[in-house]
């Protein structure tokens, strides 16, 4: 839960109940028609973000359901990005290890960049660097577990400092 130094709580130490409220009223516009964007919400209350992303990273351990995960993960975008943070040290081996990603950088020179994750945490770094463009230790392509502890300490770190309006200044 975001608090309103747009900093990211755990739910359990949330206190501003009003500033929940006014989120849910944010949500509701949306969910009533009164204003339409693609994918999640802007202003989704961050349980239901929560568990889509948790629906998803399970949809990750199966290979007919592997890369559609990826894919509908990605576009969850920058409100998803706290709880693929939170559920990122996952260390489950991926029964496709291949990953692919739209290049968004300016000097491209293919459309796409490839990755061979191992583990659901190697993938999840992947699409968290897709969508904040940071990165924490390159483990996209698998890594050792001491690699693999350092870049999810790093991505919580970089959650729990950073204001939630520049999480994704760089993606």
């Amino acid at each position: 839960m975001w608090n309103k130094e747009s900093r990211y709580v755990p739910l359990p130490q949330f206190k501003d109940w009003g500033y929940l409220t006014a989120l849910i009223r944010c949500d509701r516009e949306y969910f009533d028609g009164e204003k339409h964007v693609d994918g999640v919400q802007p202003c989704m209350p961050s349980s239901e973000i929560d568990k889509r992303v948790a629906a998803l990273i399970e949809k990750m351990s199966d290979r007919k359901t592997e890369q559609q995960a990826f894919t509908d993960l990605e576009s969850l975008g920058c409100p998803a990005v706290p709880a693929i943070i939170e559920r990122m040290d996952d260390r489950r081996k991926l029964p496709d290890p291949r990953i692919s990603l739209q290049n968004k950088s300016p000097d491209a020179f293919e459309g796409l960049r490839h990755y061979g994750p191992e583990k659901v945490v190697d993938a999840l770094a992947a699409i968290l660097n897709q969508i904040t463009g940071k990165d924490f230790g390159f483990i996209s392509s698998g890594a050792t577990d001491t690699e693999r502890d350092k870049a999810v300490g790093g991505w919580r770190d970089f959650l729990y400092k950073t204001d939630a309006a520049k999480l994704c200044e760089g993606g």
